[in-house]
């Protein structure tokens, strides 16, 4: 069996916090892609980095 590789990021854009909260992950077995997806979480107040971060985190937990 080969082991799973995940990758997670988040940012928030222009400005953090405030900006917009986009997130990304890719999940990789072995060399072989299998699974990715983004989002954007949200934009104005409360929005930071490290929500897009955690949502990016619950994302692809939920999908493995």
């Amino acid at each position: 069996m080969t082991p799973l590789l995940v990758y997670c990021d988040g940012l928030c854009e222009p400005t953090n916090p405030g900006g917009y909260a986009c997130w990304a992950y890719i999940v990789f077995e072995g060399e072989c892609k299998i699974q990715q997806d983004y989002g954007c979480l949200g934009h104005g107040p409360g929005m930071t980095n490290n929500l897009a971060e955690y949502r990016a985190v619950i994302r692809a937990l939920g999908w493995l």
